[in-house]
């Protein structure tokens, strides 16, 4: 079982340090930028998706937790495409040590519990191709693949 809590200012410090960085690898990885400029380019998206850091509105950012222990985070917020509100699901991470024990699954339910209760009916998100594991608990959950190529995978899925 996990639950939720809103992270705090410090925590969401933290935490654009570590998906700043996880951002930059992604972009490279992605064949969106080079590595010269990757860091720079991840520090500009970032503060562009997030302008008032973890308290832009429609974004919501939550450390996720077991029954003693912070264990991850999780971040989703609103995208317009194609003139339709969706969902749109950034960053999930469990911390090593408690991967491969449900809390990702867990996680994944009640993220998508809260974007119904908002009024979503559709979430998407990407993943890099090479991320095996992910896309395992994405297509478990009912993702669908609407988009890829051989560095990624859009999903989706219909809440």
């Amino acid at each position: 079982m996990v639950t939720f809590r809103e992270m705090n200012h410090e925590e969401y410090l933290e935490y654009k340090e570590y998906v700043v960085n996880e951002l930059a690898d992604a972009l490279v990885k992605g064949g969106f930028v080079e590595a010269s400029n990757s860091f720079e380019q991840a520090l500009k998206e970032q503060n562009e998706v997030l302008p008032n850091d973890g308290k832009t509105e429609k974004n919501y950012l939550y450390i996720i937790e077991n029954e003693v222990n912070d264990i991850g985070f999780i971040w989703f917020g609103e995208l317009e495409i194609k003139n339709e509100k969706i969902a749109y699901l950034f960053d999930v991470m469990i911390k090593d040590e408690y991967r491969n024990k449900g809390y990702a699954y867990d996680s994944m339910i009640e993220i998508e519990n809260r974007m119904i209760n908002l009024g979503y009916k559709k979430v998407q998100l990407y993943v890099l191709a090479e991320n095996d594991m992910a896309i395992k608990l994405y297509t478990k959950c009912g993702y669908t693949i609407i988009k890829e190529n051989d560095k990624g995978k859009k999903l989706e899925k219909v809440l």
